[in-house]
């Protein structure tokens, strides 16, 4: 089975929201989670590329914003767990995210689009909508046995996830920053005498 496109999108959402959301180093520096004043404006900003998901969350109240939060939390469980190779963990974390989310796969041909599986209803709120769309990506990843592409920044003082889709599985690190942080620190270090 070939992860395409419409299936490594929920899986870069799942990326955004934990990069967002959750605490830890990003780019050698602390990250603290965004306050709750701060949760509407970090997700408008991460969701700034899904206009239609974005639209969603222009009415939500602080629960929806604290539920998204808590997904990015169990969402950075998932990458941990690959991220220490234990398949087994990353399966049933998303088995957990799965129950958890009631994922209920329609068809939908909202904004003109062509029909296209979504993992919830047009009822569902804004943060089940986000814990099933990700969850089910996620589970597709892991039936595709992908989950070595998921994982943790290898650049010193990050902890930032990532989703690799490049085509011989190499990546390592969160974003170029890193990887080029990464690598000046190297070679400074074979270059120390």
């Amino acid at each position: 089975m070939d992860v395409g496109e419409h299936a490594a999108a929920p899986v870069d959402l799942a990326v955004e929201l934990v990069n967002v959301l959750t605490p830890g180093h990003r780019r050698g520096v602390p990250f603290a989670a965004p306050e709750r004043e701060q949760r509407p404006g970090v997700l408008a900003e991460a969701l700034r590329d899904r206009p239609n998901r974005a639209r969603t969350w222009q009415a939500a109240g602080t629960a929806q914003h604290a539920a998204a939060a808590e997904l990015a939390t169990l969402l950075r469980s998932v990458f941990v767990a690959a991220d220490d190779g234990d398949v087994d963990a990353v399966a049933a974390a998303v088995n957990a995210l799965l129950a958890q989310s009631a994922v209920t796969p329609v068809l939908s041909d909202h904004d003109g689009e062509a029909w296209h599986l979504h993992a919830h209803g047009p009822e569902v709120g804004p943060a089940a909508a986000l814990a099933a769309t990700c969850a089910l990506g996620l589970a597709e990843l892991v039936a595709a046995d992908r989950t070595q592409r998921l994982g943790l920044c290898a650049a010193s003082g990050c902890d930032r996830v990532f989703h690799d889709t490049s085509r011989n599985g190499s990546r390592r690190y969160c974003s170029s920053a890193c990887q080029a942080r990464a690598k000046t620190a190297a070679f400074r270090a074979r270059h120390a005498s």
